[in-house]
C-alpha cells in the first residue's frame, strides 16, 4: 500500500477527499441540533498531505466533551451539558475507511 500511495499521490489526495467528506457527514449527522449554528459551521480543510475536520465555534468542546454541572454553556434542546461526541463520531465511524477509499480509487486507472 505504501508503494502504491507513493505512485499514485492524486489517488491518494482523492480518496483523503473522500475520507474527510465521510468523516463531515457523519460529523454532522451526529451533532445535536438547536438553532444549527454549530452544525453549519462543521468543515473540512485540506491542506495535502493533512486534512482536518471541524468547527472554530468555541462552543464546540463543551458539546463534543460535555461541561461539569454548573459550569460552561449548556445545550437547551438536549436539555443537559452533553457529552455529546459528534466529531469524535464521524472520526471513529470512518478511520478504518482510508484504505477502503484508497483502493476503489485505484481501480479506475
Amino acid at each position: 500500500l505504501k508503494k502504491l500511495m507513493e505512485k499514485y499521490p492524486e489517488k491518494l489526495d482523492i480518496s483523503m477527499d473522500d475520507l474527510a467528506a465521510a468523516i463531515h457527514l457523519d460529523a454532522a449527522r451526529y451533532c445535536p441540533v438547536d438553532e444549527g449554528t454549530l452544525w453549519n459551521s462543521i468543515n473540512v480543510r485540506a491542506e495535502p498531505p493533512k486534512w482536518s475536520i471541524g468547527t472554530k465555534l468555541e462552543y464546540a468542546p463543551y458539546v463534543e466533551y460535555g461541561t461539569p454541572v454548573g459550569t460552561g454553556p449548556g445545550i437547551s434542546s438536549a436539555g443537559s451539558g452533553g457529552p455529546f461526541p459528534f466529531m469524535r463520531t464521524g472520526f471513529e465511524l470512518n478511520k478504518k475507511r482510508a484504505a477502503e477509499f484508497f483502493v476503489n480509487n485505484l481501480s479506475d486507472l
